[in-house]
């Protein structure tokens, strides 16, 4: 008899949570959930802003070699180069019937004086890397191409609207009907072959973030643009135009970004000072 008393009172000792802690527990789990959700939030910002100042690092690079040679980087001759530097400049890969290599002319042929601009600017001091100037058939950030903070896979490129020997497929033509603008490009790198940063880096949300932040948040205009990623295709990825940049025309009015479509679709250019 004894036995089974304790056993009923051993039962009436067991029970559940309260509510009160129920919802003391549930108020944990989300706050939990909310400090993951407003971390991965400032990462990405942080991130965005890593691009920005990665631009501006690489701007105020170029602006003071040219202030201070009275040439771009990338674009001095080899006579110059071995005079500054005691270097000689990397060989062309690059014919052209419009442009002429390292000719001191203000045009970046992007598969050559691209990758040799970051050398002639890390031979001056102005930015770090260990960088050769070499252009090779796999694109290598911080060696022959910008590195940039915000991520691995990225990178940056110089580069002249409608010259020859362009990257992007560009070649000649206009880019949102602009030519001879010189140009700082970010893009996804290429590890098996050498596109020159063309394919796609941001989300289009987030390369508008960046154009509305620094420019007029408008992909064909001001001194920011974007463009179509190579690897997504080239009909409403990043824009809402049915090319890329260098289809463009009047007629095609002001862009949009597409911030509807959520995976990395854009490339973008800054335009640069000289």
């Amino acid at each position: 008899m004894m036995y089974c008393k304790n056993k009923m009172n051993s039962k009436k000792r067991i029970k559940g949570f309260s509510l009160v802690e129920l919802s003391i527990v549930l108020i944990i789990i989300g706050l939990l959930i909310a400090g993951v959700s407003s971390g991965s939030k400032l990462i990405g910002q942080a991130k965005l802003r890593s691009v920005i100042t990665d631009y501006n690092t690489y701007k105020n690079a170029y602006n003071t070699f040219y202030l201070t040679y009275d040439v771009l980087p990338g674009d001095m001759s080899a006579a110059d180069a071995l005079a500054y530097f005691g270097v000689v400049n990397k060989s062309s890969n690059c014919i052209s019937a419009t442009a002429s290599y390292a000719a001191e002319d203000n045009i970046l042929l992007a598969i050559d004086e691209g990758p040799m601009a970051f050398w002639h600017l890390s031979l001056a001091n102005l930015i770090g890397g260990n960088y050769d100037g070499e252009y090779l058939t796999a694109e290598v950030a911080g060696v022959t191409v910008g590195s940039a903070n915000y991520a691995d896979n990225v990178a940056f490129n110089f580069f002249s609207m409608g010259a020859h020997c362009n990257q992007w497929a560009y070649g000649s033509l206009t880019i949102y009907e602009n030519a001879v603008k010189n140009i700082l490009a970010f893009g996804a790198i290429n590890t098996s072959a050498s596109g020159l940063v063309y394919d796609s880096a941001l989300k289009a949300v987030d390369a508008y973030s960046i154009d509305n932040k620094l420019d007029d948040g408008v992909p064909n205009s001001g001194i920011i643009l974007a463009d179509h990623g190579v690897d997504v295709g080239n009909s409403q990825q990043c824009t809402s135009l049915s090319g890329y940049a260098s289809t463009y025309t009047s007629s095609d009015g002001t862009l949009s970004y597409m911030a509807t479509n959520d995976y990395a679709a854009c490339r973008m250019m800054f335009v640069m000072d000289f």
